[in-house]
């Protein structure tokens, strides 16, 4: 049985059909992929593109969806909502199969900014040695989408960016701003957690 966990993910998740290309085999949008975090407690909606008239099916937590594809290639289904937990594994099959690995459910953040949201770690790293070399979060999660790439390319080719970092080797590409917000709210979160399930303990 899967526990539940609690986690922060820092990314811009945008959930709706996107315009593609014919598509031989199936293909996903890299915020689909290994590592990644989906919302708690809420529809679950999994995209992406195959050629026209695919019929597409999509398994995960012992939950199956179908979908055929429009003209255009584009697909998508919708999965009920599940309480946070992972990892967990999603299989994605058209003429080809693929297959998602280390998948969390917990909460999704859309961090938005300017030049504040680019200062990474690295750059403060003499400020915070401590905090960086205590960065042991693995169920914290980020994907990044750069502004360029969002005002001038295509959503379809913004999202097949970056994909996901939850290491500690990689915390000094994590924001500044991004990193110390979903550390905090972790913390917070599990604290407020672990007292629930205190008392509740205590309750005959």
């Amino acid at each position: 049985m899967k526990k539940p966990i609690n986690l922060l993910f820092i990314t811009g998740l945008v959930l709706f059909l996107l315009p593609g290309l014919v598509q031989a085999n199936v293909k996903l949008p890299v915020l689909l992929s290994d590592g990644m975090v989906l919302q708690r407690d809420t529809k679950l909606i999994i995209w992406g593109w195959a050629s026209p008239g695919e019929k597409v099916q999509v398994k995960f937590n012992k939950k199956t969806a179908s979908s055929v594809t429009d003209s255009d290639g584009n697909w998508k289904v919708s999965l009920p909502p599940i309480k946070a937990g992972g990892p967990y594994s999603m299989t994605v099959k058209g003429n080809n199969t693929i297959t998602i690995n280390d998948i969390l459910v917990g909460d999704v953040w859309f961090c938005s900014g300017q030049s504040n949201m680019v200062v990474n770690m690295e750059r403060v790293k003499e400020k915070y040695p401590e905090d960086i070399a205590s960065a042991n979060f693995p169920e914290i999660r980020i994907s990044l989408s750069r502004l360029h790439q969002m005002l001038h390319q295509s959503i379809k080719t913004c999202l097949r960016g970056n994909g996901y970092q939850h290491h500690l080797k990689n915390v000094l590409g994590f924001g500044a701003v991004t990193f110390f917000f979903a550390r905090s709210l972790y913390r917070d979160i599990r604290c407020h957690l672990e007292l629930s399930t205190q008392v509740w303990a205590e309750l005959p």
